[in-house]
């Protein structure tokens, strides 16, 4: 997440995501079944330890609040919850992140570069809306 995070890395976003989304994804396979979190305390009973899953975004909440203490602890909850919840499709993930590093306010002035993806798909179907079109072609 802090490479995520990190203004200078804006140009990896597409890539980061996708690996946290593996990542997030990964955690929910029903065939892990060891513990993420280590028995701290021997007489700690394993059916009282959290799941690996809400131990996961207990550990990314507290790991977020640690890193950007300018985000409120809903705030940051909740696009935890989110992360979890859209992690079957790529364009909600893709939106919730960037909705996070929005309301960061840290990338305020690489918006643009955040939305690249998108503008590049928006301006291709035009390129091909106009092609199909005889006689909108630009001449030059």
């Amino acid at each position: 997440m802090k490479v995520l995070t990190d203004s200078q890395h804006v140009s990896g976003f597409k890539l980061q995501g996708m690996i946290v989304q593996k990542l997030i994804q990964a955690v929910e396979l029903p065939n892990i079944i060891d513990p993420a979190q280590p028995l701290l305390d021997e007489q700690k009973q394993p059916h009282s330890m959290p799941s690996n899953k809400i131990f996961v975004q207990n550990l990314l909440a507290s790991l977020l609040l640690k890193m950007f203490p300018n985000l409120n602890r809903v705030q940051v909850e909740t696009f935890v919850l989110k992360l979890f919840n859209t992690s079957g499709q790529w364009s909600d993930f893709k939106g919730n992140l960037r909705d996070l590093l929005v309301s960061m306010k840290q990338f305020a002035s690489l918006n643009d570069a955040l939305y690249a993806e998108e503008r590049n798909q928006q301006i291709q179907v035009e390129q091909q809306r106009r092609q199909a079109i005889p006689g909108m072609q630009r001449t030059q």
